[in-house]
């Protein structure tokens, strides 16, 4: 049988990408703690690349841990050992987002254009496969949609399964306790050259 840290290094991606803040679009909190694969950095910087076009007057999309360089265990996480998730904060009301790290908050204060904005540009990339995110935000979105947007009910249990409802193959938003404070992207295997 395989150790934890050999099977880690048999799933960790062949090349480590440090995830690099970009003025105005995207802010990392620990330097430290933001290596991922090339196809997680991508993900995160064209969904905030995205997000600030889209709102130039948003704060920037703050990005807290992927992984530590080469990977293996990260303190404060059960994941985040092979450079295939992070974790995204949420966008408060008029486009704010905290700098100085992630804040509970209830879905009454989320800015549900600029986090569903930011929600629909990482599933749109094809390696992330779900986001974890707090139940009570799923439900506010779900409303939004609906009610804003017109989304129908058979395109918003793709996107938001049910709770329970087992977990599919393709990229949709899942709750996962303990996060009203943060998105959690976790993206699939790298393609093999």
């Amino acid at each position: 049988m395989l150790s934890w840290i050999a099977m880690a290094a048999m799933a960790a991606p062949a090349e480590w990408v440090a995830l690099a803040p970009e003025a105005g679009v995207l802010h990392v909190l620990s330097p430290d703690r933001a290596w991922g694969s090339p196809g997680l950095v991508q993900a995160l910087q064209n969904a905030s690349r995205l997000v600030a076009a889209r709102f130039p007057d948003a704060d920037p999309v703050v990005v807290g841990d992927l992984s530590s360089p080469g990977g293996g265990p990260l303190e404060g996480h059960k994941t985040h050992h092979e450079g295939r998730d992070a974790d995204v904060g949420l966008f408060l009301g008029a486009g704010g987002q905290p700098e100085g790290g992630f804040v509970e908050v209830g879905p009454d204060r989320l800015d549900l254009d600029a986090t569903w904005t930011l929600i629909q540009a990482l599933l749109d990339h094809p390696d992330v496969r779900y986001l974890l995110l707090d139940q009570a935000h799923i439900d506010a979105l779900r409303h939004w949609l609906s009610v804003e947007r017109g989304m129908g009910s058979a395109t918003l249990d793709a996107i938001f399964p049910a709770p329970g409802a087992p977990w599919g193959l393709t990229a949709v938003v899942r709750h996962a306790p303990d996060h009203s404070s943060h998105i959690h992207v976790h993206i699939g295997a790298e393609p093999e050259s």
